[in-house]
C-alpha cells in the first residue's frame, strides 16, 4: 500500500470516537455488542460506495476550487510530482463530500435511516512515494486515463480543456490517492451486479447464510441487483452483496492464491468445495478419497464456515481487499491457528485484510508471527517451526483496535505494539478471572 490515512469517526451508534488507520492487516477486537461490526461495515462501505459519492456536477465550494486552481497552475507542465500539501487539497475536497453525504451513506449501508454520525473524516494522509501527474497530448477518443504505481496520465487538449474535464481529473486524483490497491478504480466498466475490485465481505453467521442463501435469493433478491435497486430484505448492504456474489461468481481456472487454497483444503477441510454453475450456483463438499460430493447441509460446521472463503479464493471475481467478521466462528483452536496463517499469507500477497475476532488463539498466533519477524537470524527457527516468509507479519503492516464499552458508550483504543506483540487487556482480564476462579475451586476441593 502506497497510502496511509486515518478514518476519524465521532458519535456513530454507540461509538463515541474512533480513529482507524488504514493498514494491510486491520484487527478489531472487543466484547460482543461493542460496535465492531458497525465500524467494519462503515469502512467497507467507504471502499465500495465512496466512488459514488462524488456529485454529478462540479461543486462550487472552496475546497473544490482549490483543486481546480492547482490544476490550472500545473496543467501547463507535462509532468508534475505532487507535494504533501498538494495531495492534502484533494483529501480536503473529499472530506467536504463525506460531510455532505455521510448520513445518506449510512442509510444505504445499513438500510435504515435510524443511524446518524457526527463526524466522518479522513485525516493524517501520507504516501510512501509522491504521485506524479502527467498531461499528454490528446490525439483521439480512443485514449483513456491510465495509471501506474505512482503516476497518472491524462490525455488533454490543453487549449480547450472544459470544466467537466477538470472535474473528472480532480475526482480521479482524489480516488487514486485514497483508494489505490484497496478497492475498485473510480472509472471502470459499470457492472450491473458488481464492480471489479470492490472488497469481498464475509459476514458473521456465514454458516446460516450458506445453508439458506438459495431460499433468500429466490424469495427477495433475484430482481434486486445493483446500487440503483432497492430490496425489502432486512440485511445490511454487505450481507446483500455477499449473497449476490455467491450466486454470480464463477470458478476461475487460474488460482491466484493456490498456496492458501491448498492450505485450507489439505490441512483443514480435507477436501474441496465444489461449485456447480446454474441459474443460482450450488455448492457441495467432496472429501478426499470419496467418489461423490455431498450437499453442504450434511457436512460439518467447519466445512460450511470456510466454504465462502474458499469459493471466493477460487472465483473469477476480482477484489482488492477482504473483510471477515468473527474469523474464529465454529473453529477448533488448532484450526483457528491454521486459518489465521492463511489470512496472513493473503495479506502478504498484497491483499489487505480486515477481521474481527474474540479469539485469544488467533491473537496469540498473530503475536507469534510478529515476534518471529523481529528475530534477526530467524531462518533456522522458521524451518524448525515450519514457516516461510509469507507467514510473518511486519510490524508496519498491522494495526489492532480494541472496542471498550463504558457506560453504554464505546471507545475504540489503538493497541500499542511491544517486543512481545500486542497486549489485549480484555483477553488478559478474562483469562485471569477464569484462572482465579479455577484456583479458588481447586483450593475448596482440597479443604
Amino acid at each position: 500500500m502506497q497510502q496511509k490515512w486515518t478514518l476519524k469517526i465521532e458519535e456513530f451508534a454507540k461509538i463515541k470516537e474512533a480513529k482507524i488507520e488504514i493498514s494491510p492487516f486491520l484487527v478489531f477486537i472487543g466484547e460482543n455488542n461493542s460496535g465492531k461490526s458497525y465500524i467494519m461495515t462503515l469502512l467497507w462501505g467507504l471502499f465500495v460506495l465512496g466512488r459514488t459519492l462524488f456529485p454529478l456536477q462540479p461543486p462550487k465550494n472552496e475546497a473544490y476550487q482549490k483543486c481546480v486552481n492547482f490544476l490550472d497552475e500545473k496543467i501547463v507542465e507535462n509532468e508534475y510530482k505532487m507535494s504533501t500539501e498538494d495531495m492534502e487539497l484533494f483529501i480536503q475536497f473529499y472530506n467536504n463530500i463525506l460531510k455532505d453525504k455521510k448520513n445518506s451513506l449510512l442509510k444505504e449501508l445499513f438500510t435504515t435511516d435510524s443511524l446518524s454520525i457526527k463526524t466522518l473524516e479522513i485525516i493524517n494522509y501520507q504516501r510512501k512515494e509522491p504521485l506524479t501527474i502527467k498531461f499528454i497530448e490528446f490525439i483521439d477518443n480512443k485514449q483513456r486515463i491510465s495509471s501506474g504505481k505512482n503516476y497518472v496520465k491524462f490525455p488533454l487538449d490543453k487549449k480547450n480543456i472544459t470544466n467537466d474535464q477538470k472535474y473528472k481529473i480532480v475526482q480521479y486524483i482524489c480516488w487514486k490517492l485514497l483508494m489505490e490497491d484497496l478497492t475498485a478504480p473510480l472509472f471502470s466498466m459499470f457492472d450491473k451486479k458488481r464492480i471489479n475490485g470492490e472488497p469481498i465481505f464475509l459476514p458473521a453467521s456465514r454458516t446460516g447464510f450458506m445453508l439458506t442463501y438459495k431460499s433468500l435469493i429466490a424469495d427477495v433478491m433475484i430482481n434486486s441487483w445493483g446500487y440503483d435497486k432497492k430490496t425489502d430484505i432486512n440485511f445490511t448492504l454487505p450481507i446483500v452483496k455477499f449473497l449476490q456474489a455467491l450466486i454470480e461468481q464463477k470458478q476461475s481456472k487460474k488460482k491466484q492464491h493456490e498456496d492458501v487454497i491448498n492450505l485450507l483444503e489439505n490441512e483443514i477441510i480435507n477436501g474441496q468445495i465444489i461449485s456447480k454453475e446454474e441459474i443460482i450456483n450450488e455448492y457441495s463438499y467432496k472429501q478426499k478419497g470419496m467418489k461423490k460430493d455431498i450437499p453442504l447441509h450434511i457436512t460439518s460446521s467447519l466445512v460450511v464456515e470456510l466454504a465462502p472463503l474458499l469459493i471466493f479464493l477460487k472465483s473469477n471475481l476480482k477484489y482488492k481487499s477482504i473483510f471477515i467478521e468473527e474469523l474464529e466462528a465454529h473453529l477448533h483452536p488448532k484450526i483457528q491457528k491454521l486459518v489465521t496463517r492463511a489470512i496472513i499469507k493473503l495479506m502478504n500477497k498484497k491483499l489487505p485484510v480486515v477481521i474481527t475476532t474474540h479469539s485469544d488463539t488467533i491473537f496469540q498466533h498473530i503475536n507469534n508471527m510478529i515476534k518471529l519477524s523481529n528475530i534477526k537470524n530467524k531462518k533456522d527457527l522458521m524451518d524448525k517451526l515450519g514457516y516461510d516468509k509469507d507467514d510473518l507479519i511486519d510490524k508496519e503492516d498491522i494495526k489492532v483496535y480494541e472496542f471498550k464499552v463504558t457506560n453504554n458508550q464505546t471507545e475504540v483504543i489503538p493497541l500499542t505494539l511491544t517486543d512481545e506483540g500486542f497486549e489485549v487487556p480484555s483477553f488478559n482480564n478474562a483469562l485471569i478471572e477464569l484462572a482465579e476462579e479455577t484456583i479458588t475451586l481447586s483450593e475448596s476441593l482440597n479443604d
